[in-house]
């Protein structure tokens, strides 16, 4: 991968032995290193590095997604002391994001 026409490292903050934190590059900086076309929808596997150069080797697949459009919700009147669910219609995309991957 080649983000923004470097590498795409980031730097990470540790939280736990399971969870690190991290940013990201905007999906237009990041490009395939073979051809340079943007990676749009597709995958791509993630490293970590405590020390140096001592990555991880467990290919963890993330990927860039079309945000959803929140369209309407149900909205009506109800006392405050009662729970009632609020539904929202969503347009998910799902013609251009992989409902197997939500």
């Amino acid at each position: 991968m080649n983000c923004a026409g470097t590498g795409c490292v980031q730097v990470a903050d540790y939280i736990d032995k399971a969870t690190i934190e991290s940013g990201t590059y905007p999906q237009r900086e990041v490009n395939f290193k073979d051809n340079n076309e943007n990676i749009k929808l597709d995958g791509m596997a993630i490293e970590a590095s405590v020390v140096g150069n001592a990555f991880t080797e467990n290919n963890i697949e993330i990927w860039y997604y079309e945000q959803p459009d929140y369209l309407s919700t149900s909205i009506s009147g109800t006392p405050a002391n009662q729970e009632k669910p609020i539904f929202t219609k969503t347009n998910f995309k799902w013609n251009v994001n992989d409902i197997d991957k939500f």
